[in-house]
């Protein structure tokens, strides 16, 4: 709350140092300092006349004031300068102390003799004690003469500290007496000639100045001497020229103490003598010394509003056209006050100049720099206010807020003016200063700039100082720590704690405002493209921030440090280098751990606004979605089945639509997937991660994990309902290492790929100056970004069922085909709530197998029954002990049995169990979920029937046939084949090896059945038609032969039944499968009873020779043979036979070898049902050799009969002739 030191009006005000003693609160001695900081200002009319006051007497000058300036801290260094300039010293020291304290009159005592000590140039010391009610720790503190008492409470503090404050001014003006005595007795006066290299004078080098750049030097400047004989020179006392030199300079004093005092003619009256003196002698200091504090007097009466003259001795150091219009008794008028102000500055300039060919007497540096800095200011603030006025002036003087004013003066200074005069500063070589006063100095520099509306050259300044802070802070701590016997890190530490607790050290603001000026991001908040700004752009922000990073490790602001990398990353992450970013991250984690390590909370944002890309709602699996179903619809959507397996014109089933609203249940853990991005070149810890929901009440547990470098992450977050309603999901709330907690949205991912969207809190133009230091980068203004976010209903408590045990689901399950196993499942409510709605499906991957092969256009008729029927007869699934309805009660576990029969192409298995809660029974609606049970099965072959041949059984036995079945052993163990006949109720076994064939033979009775039954059309099981292929199509022979292999195979289906049984385990059985097999055209006639039956018959002579199988006939000799015929149809039939002779050798014999003693075709009667008929026939063989008989027989046909049976031997009749010995032949040739 000081006033400003760098006020063209801050020469005028004295000094005054507040301290505490004693035990005193902040915010109390904060209060005390106001109310004495609201009366710094005293009216000399309000001052009383002290005993000593001649040339100090307050009713001298009765408009006159004296200003105080309050600090609070001590710059020792300023007392060097205190005997060149008086306002740098202070004549007043003020203490306070708390009356509600325990204090004792001898420690007020101790205290005020070593601050006396300390600041041995103040003139008058005074310990106010406030609010002491106690009257006798009043009567002991008052034993001390420097204490005085303040108000007690708040009754009219501001009259009692200015009653208090005018008896100090008053003290002080009689001691001014005793001061201007001791200034006039006085010999020699010397200019501030110092050891102290920040104070040294300076020294002139080449000639003339310029306007230059901050970041620039030429070399015509001031340098700061550096010979070794500035610090000694010789007393010029004796000297009749010193003598003329020391009066200009007490004259000088003497104007300062009444400058001080208030009293301005006095010392306007002095500074003119001075001036006077200083420019016969030459002294270029000292003369301009005066002029300027003589400009201070000028302005000081323009604000008093008193008569503004300039003495007879000053008029002709002005330009004619300010004095062209006034006489030398005439006021100056305060239109024309700026240009005298500045032509008295050139003046003063043009003279610290000159001193600086003078060694002795050159101007310090500082003293310079504070002095084109206070006219610098003057400048600002009228260009500000419009022009000299009342608010410029109350604001230069008392410090008043200033406002703009309408234009009332002749002349503006431009921003160029007072930028080239803010550059003035840079000569004098600041960096040579102390840290402390180089602070000052650019501190000032930067509050002129901004005033002006030059923020770039500001934010570069504001950077040049921090990197010369950086070394002096640096080998500071590094003092401090050797002096401490200490780590360096642990000196850190204790930096970091005393900026923490203190309020007043805030470095943000300096931080931003030069990240913002290097395109950080824009005045108006957003952020700056590269491309619009120019080449190589990025490694200067680099090169920036690094400054700005070992600034705050210097400082020990590891907030800040933390604050400008996160900018840094938020700005330049999509063109900033892999190391520049693992650089600046290291330094980032080691100012966390340091900030760790002191216990202090740091609130730094996340550099990525779009961290969360994506959020989807998944719940553990497929199985715990909860649909609201009624009790009419399907449990599954399938595809109507139509008349035809495939249909063009059938539209597809539509895909399935998700939900606006996800369906959760109260107590019920919910899972969602986020996805994460990390954009840098290293990994990332994210400390937590949550969702963050509105509505009903939800528990959202935290997740640690680690985002990879450049990659995008899928973490899985969860949240537990705790009451029924509406739940939504807005983002995510995380907590990444260093960074303070953050909601993050999740945005459409469109927007999150146009980078340049991007925008920051947006600042008014109508705003303050000041307001742009409290302008924060990352509070992001998204209200224009489409969000994202997943509305949830919570519904009341659901039954849930979980699966406790499933053997067959741990491995996978190795059956033979068409196998069956028993699977035991069972599932457990872990609920409260009954389970009374329970459906169980079964689905496996040899479904698709069955509908491939049905719409197949190469398929039968007999085929596609088949098919079909194995599909709806031989279930793959079958539920066993099936008791409805199906239920599980609260808390309890049922076990559920499973038929399973492996079939060919099975590979996977799902066993789904459907499930909800009915809470009525004239509920119509209810929530369902399913438990899901995946079984992996793998289907091996082990015995085949590879095929099947119908053989007769004899020629004299046509009531049975052969049947010759070969089978094949796939399996690597024996098996064992049995086959039962149901027709002849026996059992037929064989032993099969493995990898080998085998043959077995049964023999059966013959299938009887008419010609209509073998030609009925192949039922279906279903409405679904197929299409014949070409040849079928156009052969009816083909579609005959299909229909009777069709059902013979159907008669032999429900009369053989054969099963496999392993050797080695004989719990492992199972069934052959026999529907692949298909009869040959062949095998129908052997195997199907004929309707007309042929039998052969043999009388003497013939001999039937069972090991040839032939029929012995006598060589040259008669025989009789039989021919029977049997009518097994239901109705009486009219045939004809023929009997076909043969060689075996020749297909027609040449001559009559087998002379048959008849006719060869003869027509039978009528035949009734179950009736026969014999013929008898002669024959004779003439020759020998082998003969074959067939006969053939077919029936008559007749308008009431649409099909004709025939007849003929099963098989051939074979004869064998043997003629007589050679030796008998050749003896009969010969007597012939």
């Amino acid at each position: 709350m000081e006033l400003d030191f760098f006020s063209y009006a801050a020469p005028s005000r004295v000094q005054a140092l507040v301290l505490p003693f004693g035990k005193i609160r902040k915010n109390r001695f904060r209060h005390f300092y106001e109310l004495l900081f609201r009366v710094r200002n005293i009216r000399l009319n309000d001052v009383p006349q002290g005993a000593k006051s001649q040339h100090f007497n307050p009713l001298n000058f009765p408009l006159g004031q004296v200003v105080y300036n309050f600090i609070v801290n001590l710059d020792d260094q300023q007392s060097l300068l205190e005997e060149f300039e008086f306002f740098r010293r202070v004549f007043v020291l003020v203490a306070f102390v708390d009356g509600r304290e325990d204090v004792s009159a001898e420690f007020i005592s101790s205290k005020l003799e070593e601050w006396q000590r300390r600041v041995p140039h103040a003139l008058v010391v005074r310990c106010i004690v406030f609010d002491c009610e106690d009257k006798e720790r009043r009567a002991a503190l008052a034993t001390v003469p420097e204490v005085v008492f303040g108000p007690v409470g708040s009754f009219s503090p501001a009259t009692a500290v200015r009653s208090l404050l005018c008896d100090i001014t008053a003290e002080m003006l009689d001691t001014f007496n005793d001061l201007e005595y001791a200034i006039t007795a006085r010999s020699v006066i010397l200019s501030p000639i110092t050891e102290v290299p920040h104070l040294k004078p300076l020294e002139r080098h080449g000639s003339g100045s310029s306007t230059r750049s901050f970041s620039r030097r030429t070399s015509s400047t001031f340098t700061i001497q550096s010979s070794g004989d500035n610090s000694t020179r010789t007393n010029p006392t004796g000297s009749e020229h010193s003598k003329v030199r020391f009066k200009g300079r007490a004259e000088n004093q003497l104007g300062q103490l009444y400058l001080l005092a208030g009293l301005l003619p006095a010392a306007m009256r002095h500074f003119t003598t001075a001036i006077d003196c200083a420019k016969l002698t030459r002294d270029y200091l000292w003369h301009g010394l005066s002029l300027e504090m003589f400009s201070v007097c000028l302005l000081l009466l323009a604000y008093l509003q008193a008569d503004v003259s300039i003495p007879e001795g000053m008029q002709n150091l002005f330009s004619s056209t300010l004095t062209s219009r006034n006489s030398v008794k005439e006021m100056v008028h305060v239109d024309n006050l700026l240009g005298l102000l500045t032509e008295i500055r050139n003046m003063v300039n043009s003279l610290y100049i000159k001193s600086t060919k003078q060694p002795h007497d050159s101007i310090p540096g500082l003293c310079f720099a504070e002095s084109v800095l206070r006219y610098a200011h003057l400048l600002a603030m009228v260009r500000i206010a419009n022009g000299i006025n009342t608010a410029s002036l109350d604001h230069i003087v008392m410090q008043v807020p200033l406002e703009k004013q309408r234009p009332i003066t002749a002349y503006v200074p431009s921003k160029a003016v007072i930028y080239q005069w803010i550059l003035k500063v840079d000569e004098s070589q600041p960096e040579q200063l102390s840290v402390r006063e180089l602070c000052r100095i650019y501190g000032a520099m930067a509050n002129l700039l901004g005033s002006i509306g030059f923020f770039r050259q500001r934010a570069l300044l504001l950077r040049r100082l921090l990197v010369q802070l950086t070394p002096s802070l640096l080998s500071t701590r590094y003092l401090n720590a050797s002096r401490r016997g200490v780590h360096p890190d642990i000196e850190a530490l204790n930096s970091a704690l005393r900026l923490y607790s203190s309020q007043s050290t805030h470095t943000e603001p300096i931080l931003l405002e030069v990240c913002r000026v290097y395109g950080f991001f824009d005045e108006d908040g957003s952020i700056l493209q590269p491309n619009k700004i120019g080449w190589n752009w990025s490694s200067l922000q680099y090169a920036v921030v690094r400054n700005l990073v070992e600034f705050c490790s210097a400082l020990g602001d590891c907030s800040g440090l933390m604050i400008l990398i996160s900018l840094y990353f938020f700005a330049t992450l999509n063109r900033s280098q892999s190391e520049e970013q693992r650089t600046l991250f290291t330094a980032f984690q080691n100012a966390y751990k340091l900030l760790q390590n002191a216990n202090i909370a740091c609130s730094v944002p996340y550099w990525d606004p779009f961290l969360v890309l994506d959020i989807c709602y998944t719940s553990s699996d497929e199985d715990e979605q909860l649909v609201y179903q009624s009790l009419v619809e399907s449990t599954t959507p399938t595809r109507p089945k139509g008349p035809f397996l495939y249909n063009p014109f059938e539209r597809p089933l539509s895909k399935k639509i998700e939900p606006d609203n996800h369906i959760v249940i109260v107590d019920e853990r919910v899972s969602l997937r986020v996805r994460l991005r990390n954009r840098l070149s290293v990994d990332i810890e994210l400390q937590s991660i949550s969702l963050s929901v509105d509505g009903a009440h939800a528990e959202c547990p935290d997740v640690f994990t680690t985002l990879p470098a450049k990659s995008e992450t899928l973490v899985t977050l969860s949240l537990l309902p705790k009451e029924v309603g509406n739940l939504q999901i807005t983002g995510c709330r995380a907590t990444v290492l260093g960074c303070r907690e953050q909601l993050f949205h999740f945005y459409d991912l469109d927007y999150i790929r146009e980078e340049q969207i991007v925008r920051l809190e947006k600042m008014s133009p109508d705003k303050e100056l000041s307001a742009r230091n409290e302008q924060t980068w990352w509070d992001v203004q998204d209200k224009e970004w489409p969000k994202n976010t997943i509305q949830l209903q919570v519904v009341d408590k659901q039954p849930q069922l979980l699966l406790r045990a499933c053997p067959a689901a741990s491995r996978p399950l190795s059956m033979a085909e068409y196998e069956t196993k028993t699977i035991p499942i069972t599932l457990e409510n872990v609920s409260s709530v009954p389970a009374n709605l329970v459906h169980v499906q079964f689905f496996d991957s040899s479904a698709q197998y069955y509908t491939n092969a049905l719409a197949s256009k190469t398929i039968t008729a007999d085929q596609f029954y088949e098919l079909e029927q194995e599909e709806t007869e031989m279930p793959s699934f079958k539920l066993l002990y099936v008791e409805e309805p199906l239920h599980v009660d609260p808390h309890e576990s049922r076990t559920f049995h499973i038929q399973l029969r492996a079939k060919p192409s099975m590979e996977k298995a799902r066993i789904v169990f459907t499930y909800g809660h009915r809470s009525s029974s004239d509920a119509e609606y209810y929530y369902k979920r399913q438990v899901t049970v995946t079984l992996d099965i793998k289907v091996c072959s082990r015995i085949v029937l590879q095929g099947i041949e119908v053989l007769p059984q004899s020629m004299l036995d046509y009531s049975s046939c052969l049947l010759v079945m070969y089978f094949f052993n796939h399996y690597f163990e024996q098996q064992h084949i049995t086959v039962f006949d149901n027709a002849t109720d026996t059992e037929h076994s064989i032993d099969v090896y493995a990898n080998s064939n085998a043959v077995l033979c049964v023999s059966t009775p013959r299938i009887s059945l008419t010609q209509e039954e073998l030609t009925k059309d192949i039922p279906r099981l279903s409405n679904r038609q197929f299409v014949l292929s070409k040849g079928m199509k156009d052969s009816l022979d083909e579609t005959i032969y299909v229909k009777q292999r069709f059902w013979l195979k159907q008669v032999l289906l429900r009369r053989l039944k054969v099963q496999w049984e392993s050797i080695v385990d004989g719990s492992r059985k199972g069934i052959v499968h026999m529907r692949p097999l298909i009869l040959s055209r062949n095998s129908i006639p052997n195997l199907l009873s004929p309707p007309l039956a042929v039998y052969f018959e043999a009388e003497d002579p013939l001999v039937f020779d069972p090991h040839m199988y032939v029929w012995k006939v006598p060589f040259r000799t008669f025989f009789t043979i039989r021919v029977r015929f049997v009518n097994h149809t239901e109705k009486p039939l009219r045939a004809s036979y023929a009997l076909k002779l043969c060689s075996v050798s020749l297909q027609d014999m040449e001559s009559p070898t087998l002379v048959l003693n008849g006719p060869a075709q003869r027509t039978m009667p009528v035949l009734g049902p179950g009736k026969e008929v014999s013929f008898s026939h002669s024959l004779f063989a003439t020759t020998s050799g082998l003969f074959r008989i067939q006969v053939y027989a077919e029936e008559t046909p007749s308008s009431s009969s649409a099909f004709c049976h025939s007849a003929y031997l099963p098989e051939p009749v074979i004869l064998s002739v043997e003629c007589p010995t050679v030796s008998d032949d050749n003896t009969k040739l010969s007597s012939d």
